[in-house]
């Protein structure tokens, strides 16, 4: 069943939902209302619109539903330009590229500049190309809407972030300029991008009141994106993680309401169980029962140096092979062990790891 029939038949079995709906998705009058459902060809001016009707009749199927419908849009109108952007903020990386195909196919030029955009951004995200690439290629695209000066620019701020250039991200910050951009989702969706962008960068910083305002501001507005209440809570979460463990740990928590896929929950619990060993607590219920990667086995070893379970702990170092481990989980390692062997020299590796 499509969306619109769903939508109908919800209203059908309820009466006064109609209107309801209509005010949410912007009409005066359930007139508006039904002449978008009725018809197939018939979009909303702004997405936003759309995804707050269907939060309201089946919020847990939000995703499925949209990216569902997205599939029916006419890529030459302004709905397929902004369903790109739904698609790739909730990292629906197939259907992301299976709309960018359609966009860079259709004949109307601004579809297709947003298509090649974000094929660059799809490409880079994967890893095909590197961000000299994308750089010229982009400058090939001779750029001429306000959103895609935007989003090509902030592209780039994500592959500075993977690589720790916060410098770079912060310099490049400066020519993002969103208060062009035309009222609606899009902007609001890559104002979250921004605020959450930047909340990093001062992170890093430890420049901790900018960075828990931009964090509360994602956390506040309107649209919702899984992904970023995910990171905004994760972000503001960790500036608090050595100052206020009851602050730190309802960021954590309340994240992970949004948290709908393994990987976010994993990054969530994973913050939780090195705050409650950060602050002592014997019960740690977040650490990985069953560990897969490094920083797991170090956060065990951390748990059970608390528990005065040397032997385990003991157990678990042997288990590293700090040969083939990344400086991050280096940086945490030395950390432990300087805590336990009471060693300034491993808070000095610790140190010279994590930077």
């Amino acid at each position: 069943m499509n969306l619109k029939t769903y939508i109908k038949n919800k209203c059908e079995d309820d009466s006064s939902l109609a209107m309801k709906l209509a005010k949410i998705a912007g009409y005066s009058d359930r007139t508006g209302l039904y002449k978008f459902l009725n018809s197939s060809n018939k979009e909303m001016d702004d997405l936003s619109n759309l995804i707050n009707l269907v939060r309201e009749v089946d919020q847990e199927r939000e995703i499925e539903m949209i990216s569902t419908y997205i599939t029916t849009l006419d890529p030459n109108k302004s709905a397929a330009r902004q369903a790109v952007e739904y698609l790739d903020a909730n990292q629906l990386g197939e259907e992301t590229d299976e709309l960018v195909v359609k966009l860079c196919n259709a004949s109307n030029a601004l579809s297709k500049e947003w298509g090649n955009v974000y094929r660059i951004h799809r490409m880079l995200t994967k890893g095909e190309i590197d961000l000299t690439s994308a750089i010229k290629e982009t400058g090939t695209i001779k750029i001429k809407s306000e959103e895609m000066f935007v989003f090509a620019r902030m592209m780039t701020l994500y592959e500075y972030l993977n690589s720790g250039e916060f410098g770079l991200m912060k310099s490049t910050s400066a020519y993002i300029d969103l208060s062009n951009l035309k009222k609606g989702y899009v902007k609001d969706s890559f104002s979250s991008r921004y605020l959450l962008l930047m909340a990093n960068v001062f992170l890093n910083d430890n420049n901790l009141k900018p960075l828990r305002d931009y964090c509360d501001q994602i956390i506040t507005e309107d649209v919702k994106v899984n992904r970023f209440q995910v990171f905004a809570h994760l972000t503001c979460g960790n500036s608090y993680v050595f100052d206020d463990y009851k602050k730190a740990k309802t960021y954590y928590i309340n994240g992970l309401k949004f948290a709908k896929n393994s990987f976010h929950k994993y990054k969530l619990t994973s913050a939780l169980a090195f705050l409650e060993n950060i602050w002592g607590v014997k019960e740690n219920k977040y650490l990985e029962q069953e560990p897969k990667n490094d920083s797991d086995f170090i956060e065990l070893a951390h748990h059970f140096m608390l528990n005065d379970q040397t032997d385990k702990m003991m157990d678990v170092f042997n288990k590293l092979d700090s040969t083939t481990m990344h400086d991050n989980d280096l940086g945490f390692l030395y950390y432990v062990k300087g805590i336990f062997y009471k060693d300034k020299g491993c808070f000095l590796k610790s140190v010279k790891h994590f930077k």
